[in-house]
């Protein structure tokens, strides 16, 4: 069968770059457990770094048009120092969006060193409710009355005993299921209502650089108007502030509100991808309204970062650098054109 794998950054370890040491449960899947659970491929949609909500949705999606037989959701761990946590609508959107697909879900709930078991894990409840309203089957782990914990984990991460730990938990919940599971889970619980939640492609020009950008939002039914812009980035230490202005109504004439975002971290001392969430997602009423986000003459906070870093960007050196396209999570039927990209 083919697997594929979503999650963050646990999910997406694999060996160590110094020692090769094995160091993801995805890893030792792979390597030792595939044959004896009939995997004939594996594939990791990962979103390190970034949130169910912004890269967890978009990768969804992917795992979606790929079509693997079984999918592992892993979503207890995520970076929760940026972005916004997944409400139900969206948690739902993750598994319904697999079943309508064909793909069998099965939940990976994680725990830790410090939380031996996942009920103390921010979303636990959430996700634990919306697996059992759709059948979805979970492996979770129970360190309670492992003496070795303490060796499993750095962090919220792996270490090599633990990644093998991990996989042995998830291979064991596997094989407890009964033969013909996948298919009856996706008979029986596939949804037939559309998604209360959207998530839609915007395709942009390709650029090195941007910093500005405008979109209409035009509501087609009744409900919120509010989207969460998301884009595939490079981030560092050229990362800036940006400027958000909602104006609301025909020429703005219903209001106008603003707000400040940083897309620079503390970690931004060095440059990596990410999903970036160019404008959070909030209820706004109205039929339209216009988005610009602009860089802003602000200045990140760097007294925040994790490393020292001899010399930052000037002001105008700071620029967003998208590596893909758009998308824009809503609810429901919310139209988005690009109005300026530049």
């Amino acid at each position: 069968m083919r697997v594929a794998v979503l999650g963050a950054s646990v999910s997406a370890q694999s060996v160590h770059h110094q020692t090769r040491a094995v160091t993801g449960y995805v890893e030792v899947l792979r390597r030792e457990l595939a044959g004896t659970l009939g995997i004939a491929e594996l594939r990791g949609f990962t979103f390190a770094g970034n949130r169910l909500s912004d890269g967890g949705l978009i990768q969804a999606q992917a795992v979606a048009a790929w079509a693997p037989d079984l999918c592992i959701v892993e979503p207890l761990v995520e970076d929760t120092s940026r972005g916004q946590a997944a409400d139900e609508p969206e948690v739902s959107f993750v598994y319904e969006t697999l079943l309508k697909a064909g793909v069998a879900p099965v939940a990976l709930f994680l725990a830790n060193a410090q939380h031996p078991t996942p009920n103390a894990m921010p979303g636990f409840a959430l996700h634990q409710r919306v697996c059992q309203r759709l059948g979805v089957p979970v492996a979770a782990l129970d360190l309670r009355k492992v003496p070795e914990r303490g060796t499993l984990f750095e962090g919220v991460h792996t270490t090599p005993p633990g990644a093998r730990y991990v996989a042995g938990v998830l291979a064991d919940a596997l094989r407890r299921q009964t033969p013909g599971w996948m298919t009856r889970l996706v008979a029986e619980r596939a949804p037939s209502a559309p998604p209360a939640v959207s998530v839609t492609r915007l395709p942009v020009p390709a650029r090195t650089g941007l910093t500005h950008l405008v979109l209409r939002c035009e509501r087609e039914d009744e409900g919120d108007l509010g989207v969460r812009v998301v884009q595939p980035q490079r981030i560092g230490p050229h990362s800036p502030v940006l400027d958000l202005a909602w104006e609301i109504g025909p020429q703005g004439e219903a209001g106008r509100e603003t707000q400040q975002i940083s897309v620079w971290d503390p970690y931004c001392h060095y440059e990596r991808s990410s999903y970036v969430v160019l404008c959070p997602r909030r209820p706004l009423v109205g039929r339209e309204a216009v988005l610009t986000i602009t860089r802003s003459q602000a200045s990140p906070d760097y007294a925040r970062c994790r490393r020292p870093v001899e010399a930052w960007p000037a002001p105008q050196e700071r620029t967003l650098r998208p590596t893909g396209d758009l998308y824009l999570v809503s609810r429901g039927g919310v139209r988005v054109s690009l109005l300026d990209y530049r």
